[in-house]
């Protein structure tokens, strides 16, 4: 199993590694964007979130908000807490690069039947939603 998640892996990373240089962002760029929610993530659980340490995640953010893809904001709710929110320009450059994703995934569709692809689709919820909450729960 460890070997098709890590073939998986490197097939999503060639992928969006390709869409990132179409768009003129760096593969890390598109990855930090591809997983900024459109309503925005608090930013104190997103390094946790993308496995990376705070020093890290400000680094990439402050290179974000001088491209214009990101901007930061109190919350509404909790004054303390600042939420990550996609630009205009980023949600642009987000919606580009899942309609481009999905272009490559048509070309894949060939090699599947309708019913490999629900069965992969529900397994892959499956596996997330287990993801989610074995990290959630530690």
């Amino acid at each position: 199993m460890l070997e098709n998640l890590n073939d998986l892996n490197l097939y999503y990373t060639i992928t969006l590694r390709k869409l990132a240089f179409k768009n003129n962002i760096t593969f890390e760029q598109a990855k930090f964007l591809t997983n900024i929610p459109y309503d925005g993530v608090i930013l104190t659980g997103f390094a946790k979130k993308l496995g990376i340490d705070n020093s890290t995640l400000t680094r990439n953010i402050d290179k974000l908000i001088v491209l214009d893809f990101v901007k930061i904001k109190k919350s509404e709710l909790d004054q303390r807490k600042k939420i990550l929110k996609l630009s205009t320009l980023g949600i642009q450059t987000v919606k580009e690069l899942e309609k481009s994703f999905s272009k490559e995934l048509i070309k894949i569709k060939n090699y599947l039947s309708s019913d490999d692809i629900l069965k992969i689709k529900n397994s892959l919820e499956k596996l997330n939603w287990a993801f989610d909450r074995f990290y959630n729960d530690e």
